[in-house]
């Protein structure tokens, strides 16, 4: 993977069209472009300058060689052409790696990574998406929609209408669930008729949803609970007395892991039992949870930090506001207040950047999630949602 600097990469947000870009070199440093750089050397269009633009090796000076010859500065050697990889809608970042969507989604090769619009059609604000394998799923709490779309792009299909107000949604192999107010709905994948999943009043708003294969998982109030997904008359008390409102929640096979504002994170047995603190209070986790098999991790407002699941003292992952952390196993994925769509590895904790929305305030960044290739986000736009995806990660 090239080396990204928090700094280094810019885009304008109104079309997402990269100028002056940077292009990230073997030492990990991004030089900026160089000014006179008008496309002539790629044909104006990123792709292969023919041979006779290729340099000898001793008057350049160059590494990417070919047969004794070289690309000129900022080209890629890809076969016997040189490439603007920056740019390039067939090698984007890497030879041979084509930046592509399935239309009407749009994808643009910016500082070598492919952003994919996979979307454009949502009115309002978006709030939360989900994954699987083969289509993403978002929620609209304004439009009071939920929708899904190809991964790799194409026609976006609403499956439910009028369930108000649509907020965080999690998927199994046969069902969407989602919160909508106090209540937690759910519908098959392909659309259909929602209903409730609970068929008793929950008396405070939902704030986050978690599942496993045969129940949900909820925060609400100053505890948490559970539900069978094929519906109950009652709940039951996962965590309760928690000194401040709870916050996010994650299940795994054993233990149902609770944050609340401002003190430890909480890990009860998903059956119910005594809640254990996790961590002592470094910092609020309240802006993001994600678990890894070994660790759970967090942003505090001014840091990422990272605890054992078994409990442990917290430490520092990085020095970078983050909100919304999603895991792969090996980084961790957010995006900053600032509008940059960030990874960090968390072997090394060094920020990179992925891909940057750089307007303030215009560009409103709502949910982020990964696969094995990508990294998909909601943002807003004025009154317009997007649905968005970078490659690689």
């Amino acid at each position: 993977m090239r080396a990204r600097n928090l700094a280094a990469v810019a885009m304008l947000a109104a079309g997402g069209a990269a100028s002056g870009m940077a292009c990230g070199s073997s030492d990990g440093d991004t030089p900026a472009l160089d000014a006179s750089f008008d496309g002539a050397t790629t044909g104006g269009d990123g792709e292969g300058a023919d041979s006779g633009e290729l340099a000898d090796v001793a008057a350049s000076g160059d590494s990417a060689t070919d047969g004794g010859r070289a690309c000129g500065p900022g080209l890629t050697l890809c076969g016997t052409d040189c490439v603007q990889t920056r740019t390039s809608m067939q090698s984007c970042g890497a030879c041979g790696a084509a930046c592509t969507a399935t239309a009407p989604s749009t994808a643009e090769c910016v500082v070598g990574e492919c952003i994919v619009t996979l979307t454009t059609s949502m009115p309002g604000a978006v709030t939360d998406l989900a994954l699987n394998a083969t289509h993403v799923y978002w929620t609209s709490g304004v439009a009071n929609t939920i929708a899904r779309v190809p991964t790799a792009g194409g026609v976006p299909e609403t499956l439910v209408n009028g369930v108000a107000p649509a907020a965080a949604i999690a998927l199994d192999a046969t069902h969407m669930y989602w919160i909508a107010g106090s209540d937690i709905w759910q519908a098959l994948l392909d659309g259909g008729s929602p209903g409730k999943v609970n068929s008793y009043v929950i008396n405070s708003s939902i704030a986050d949803l978690a599942i496993n294969a045969t129940t949900a998982f909820y925060p609400t109030g100053y505890g948490a609970f559970s539900l069978p997904l094929a519906g109950a008359d009652a709940g039951k008390t996962v965590v309760t007395g928690l000194v401040n409102s709870a916050q996010r929640v994650l299940a795994d096979d054993n233990y149902l892991y609770v944050t609340e504002y401002g003190t430890p994170i909480h890990r009860a047995p998903l059956d119910g039992g005594p809640a254990t603190a996790l961590t002592v209070s470094t910092g609020m986790p309240q802006s993001g949870l994600a678990m890894t098999a070994t660790n759970l991790y967090w942003g505090t407002g001014s840091t990422v930090q990272s605890a054992p699941i078994d409990g442990g003292a917290a430490t520092k992952v990085a020095d970078v506001i983050l909100f919304g952390i999603a895991t792969d196993g090996v980084s961790l994925y957010g995006f900053t207040g600032a509008g940059a769509i960030v990874k960090i590895p968390i072997a090394t904790g060094k920020p990179e950047t992925l891909a940057f929305r750089n307007t303030p305030n215009f560009y409103n960044i709502h949910d982020i999630a990964v696969d094995a290739t990508s990294v998909y986000w909601t943002e807003t736009v004025g009154t317009t949602g997007r649905l968005m995806k970078v490659t690689p990660k």
